[in-house]
């Protein structure tokens, strides 16, 4: 069963699950409303009990007899996020057997009881940890963690030293953020990755943009931040990137050009470069238009009504404008033909015409998705198309263009 039951009293949540407990292999309990993109394939065995926190005039409990109307060998992910969790319910976590996936997300610090339990949670694969502070106590909990491949933890106070990951001889992917840490960092993250060769991806900040210490950086997303032209010259750890997201950023003198070029010029290997909402409108950085070798590139909400030609075009495979104000499709686009998938999704004022068809979209012969509302475009237009690139797949409506990194 899936669903959004916003504001839903204990009485109601307790009826839900003892009718559908024994049913469902995950389970969100939040007060986080999550809106998010992700399709859930098999949704029929899903439970999703949510509200929105600001709405809420008291704070969620999470009791012991909430976990006791699931099934123990079903439940296989769990995610609890601004809920109290009481000593009961947190030795109640105990029982679940079959739990493979687990989130954790406080507004405070995360209460011992619930460290202490992970202990007996030894079949975890993925475990996730967001809170304010963390106990000591965690570095002795994760020592019988054995078959964890993913673990993040993130905390404005300090966590655990790194050497405390050395008995996870299965981790694939950590992220460890913290507000600050009272060892040498650099010295551990050397020390961890000679005797962790298995891992391949890893995040290891301090917060904020001055990062220090980033090995095997796959993938980076700033949200939100000013960032400095002098940290951006002072990162050596970017030289793996292939994905980097910067989304409502601003530079320091409100000039990204140059923090972009920096960023470019450190990121060679890059893939996939998503910039939203704080480029000026139609002006790209001279570094991303001469750019080669982009495969996906996602330009929103910057108020965009033409899109400069250049080298960066050739190789993209998907190109995401969503949120701008095109009025006609941008000549620029003829020269992007390995293009698969377009979108121009949430741009009001744009309406298809015949020469948008015939001059800019048949020239794309790889094209083969273009999200695009075509509320308004005239009966004769959408004809030709549909008759002229019976290959296309038009979809009407809000776009979400998902790239798939490198293995």
């Amino acid at each position: 069963m899936c669903g959004t039951c916003a504001t839903v009293s204990c009485w109601i949540q307790e009826i839900l699950l003892r009718r559908v407990g024994t049913y469902v292999r995950h389970l969100c309990y939040s007060q986080l409303l999550d809106t998010g993109d992700e399709d859930d394939e098999d949704f029929m065995d899903k439970l999703d009990i949510q509200q929105l926190a600001a709405d809420s005039g008291s704070e969620w409990q999470l009791g012991s007899s909430v976990l006791a109307h699931l099934s123990p060998g079903t439940l296989q992910s769990l995610r609890l996020e601004w809920v109290v969790v009481e000593a009961p319910a947190a030795a109640a976590l105990g029982r679940l057997t079959g739990l493979t996936q687990l989130l954790i997300g406080y507004r405070g610090g995360l209460p011992s009881c619930l460290v202490a339990v992970l202990p007996s949670l030894q079949q975890l694969l993925s475990l996730q940890l967001r809170c304010s502070s963390i106990p000591e106590s965690l570095r002795t909990a994760l020592q019988h963690l054995t078959q964890l491949t993913s673990l993040t933890c993130g905390t404005y106070s300090a966590l655990p030293q790194l050497s405390a990951l050395l008995p996870l001889t299965r981790l694939r992917r950590l992220e460890w953020k913290q507000g600050r840490h009272g060892g040498p960092l650099q010295v551990e993250l050397q020390q961890l990755l000679a005797r962790q060769p298995q891992l391949e991806s890893w995040l290891v900040i301090i917060f904020a943009f001055n990062v220090e210490a980033v090995m095997q950086l796959c993938g980076l997303s700033v949200y939100r931040s000013i960032l400095p032209l002098s940290a951006v010259h002072s990162c050596p750890f970017l030289g793996h990137l292939t994905s980097l997201n910067l989304s409502f950023c601003c530079a320091e003198d409100n000039d990204p050009g140059p923090v972009v070029d920096a960023l470019l010029q450190q990121a060679p290997r890059l893939l996939s470069l998503t910039f939203l909402g704080w480029l000026p409108a139609n002006l790209l950085p001279l570094a991303l238009v001469s750019r080669t070798g982009l495969q996906h590139i996602k330009l929103g909400l910057d108020n965009m009504t033409e899109l400069p030609a250049g080298p960066y075009l050739s190789s993209l495979e998907m190109l995401d404008l969503n949120g701008n104000n095109f009025k006609r499709l941008p000549p620029a686009l003829t020269t992007a033909t390995s293009l698969r998938e377009l979108s121009f999704a949430m741009n009001a004022h744009l309406v298809l015409s015949k020469a948008d068809v015939e001059r800019t979209l048949l020239p794309l012969p790889r094209l083969r998705r273009l999200y695009m509302n075509l509320e308004h475009t005239a009966p004769d237009v959408r004809a030709l198309l549909a008759h002229a690139a019976p290959q296309l797949q038009v979809i009407e409506g809000h776009s979400v263009l998902t790239w798939q990194g490198p293995e």
